[in-house]
């Protein structure tokens, strides 16, 4: 195994790691989202995370033999993707947690968090585009992850907003 991939690989797990622990620290109010050091933080976090999971695609030392409509598919995907996390972006109007009302329109009108759902295309469609076979592997690793955040941001969502749960059973992820 190509050893700088295998050196992105534990950027990308211990900035996952990172985050797990600032969800659940959050969530049980040990630290405040609101405050710029841990924002600060926290944005180097996810800026290594990504950087070093998008040269741990480019570095992956085992490829995928793929047709190339397929790899085109999984760059439709990739940029499905970069689409969900910037309209989402612009409806929210922030990278720091956002304290407005319960945002039911446009994309959350059919899914509860179109940025991790965008996050997870990302995760599956570049490894594919790049021909990554151990990148794409290792997508699951980071999927689960990011569906943990998701459930840990349900239950913070469920207690501060009183129609969070009907919301919930009309909406997808």
């Amino acid at each position: 195994m190509n050893s700088r991939f295998l050196i992105l690989f534990f950027i990308c797990l211990t900035c996952h790691i990172l985050r797990s622990v600032y969800e659940i620290l959050k969530y049980r109010k040990k630290i405040s989202p609101s405050n710029k050091i841990v924002f600060g933080f926290m944005f180097i976090n996810m800026g290594a995370l990504w950087t070093s999971w998008f040269m741990m695609c480019e570095n992956d030392p085992v490829l995928l033999l793929l047709p190339a409509w397929l790899t085109f598919i999984g760059l439709a995907i990739f940029i499905a993707g970069i689409l969900l996390f910037i309209l989402t972006l612009i409806k929210m109007r922030t990278l720091d947690n956002y304290s407005g009302e319960l945002i039911e329109d446009g994309l959350f009108l059919i899914t509860r968090h179109p940025m991790y759902l965008g996050f997870i295309f990302w995760i599956i469609g570049y490894p594919v585009f790049q021909q990554a076979q151990t990148s794409l592997f290792t997508s699951i690793i980071w999927i689960l992850n990011i569906l943990f955040w998701r459930k840990i941001e349900e239950m913070e969502l469920e207690s501060k907003y009183s129609n969070y749960i009907e919301y919930k059973k009309k909406t997808l992820f």
